[in-house]
């Protein structure tokens, strides 16, 4: 979240939200050159954004690496989703047939435990099979920025809950969707709600308490 384009994530305002246009508006068919058009703010590496846009600019890169639309979706069922054990995740992509790896990714609750359990084990998925290197789950969990407003942690894709009793990551959906995870308590918490931005803090606190619960459980 350091590529230097002006992005503006927003998800309410349509005048003014570079995402909203991206997903819905002129930039819906092809998200990732959308993303990429944006002019320049800031040197490359200098300012950390958080921008949808920079996701969407990695998943063109991936789709040019392992072939766009179709063969992007069965890179991602071979080689993420069934190794993981998520088989009922969908990845939409774009007419482009770049992945919109900002925003669509469909399964179940427990699909999306997986994927954090995935993150638990160290990048091994269902089966014992390894999915990712252990050092790039090092790296992704990490806290690398600062979010200038809030304050909070953020690392390769993964937030950073500070304040909890033991070290613990999130991926931040829509409305508050969660998937948290604790390596040193083994803990993945997968959760689905449609909360207003009035109440993220409550959810983080609630989610602090049930990390501090289970801690101080399997303490006794």
């Amino acid at each position: 979240m350091r590529d230097g384009l002006r992005f503006f994530e927003d998800y309410t305002d349509g005048s003014a939200s570079d995402t909203i246009e991206m997903l819905y508006g002129r930039g819906k068919d092809d998200v990732a050159h959308f993303a990429a058009d944006r002019p320049l703010a800031h040197p490359p590496g200098a300012v950390f954004n958080y921008s949808s846009g920079s996701a969407n600019i990695v998943s063109r890169i991936l789709g040019n690496k392992v072939g766009q639309g179709d063969k992007t979706v069965q890179f991602l069922h071979d080689r993420v989703f069934e190794p993981i054990g998520m088989p009922s995740a969908t990845a939409q992509v774009d007419a482009a047939g770049t992945f919109i790896g900002s925003s669509y990714v469909y399964a179940t609750a427990r699909d999306w435990a997986n994927f954090g359990q995935c993150y638990v084990r160290g990048g091994i998925g269902a089966g014992g099979i390894h999915v990712i290197s252990e050092s790039w789950v090092a790296q992704g969990l990490r806290g690398l920025s600062i979010e200038p407003e809030t304050g909070c942690s953020f690392g390769e894709l993964w937030w950073v809950l500070d304040g909890a009793s033991r070290a613990t990551f999130y991926a931040d959906g829509f409305q508050g969707q969660r998937v948290v995870v604790c390596p040193e308590l083994d803990l993945v918490i997968a959760r689905f709600g449609a909360s207003q931005p009035d109440q993220y803090e409550a959810l983080q606190d609630w989610l602090r308490r049930v990390i501090a619960a289970q801690d101080t459980a399997l303490s006794q």
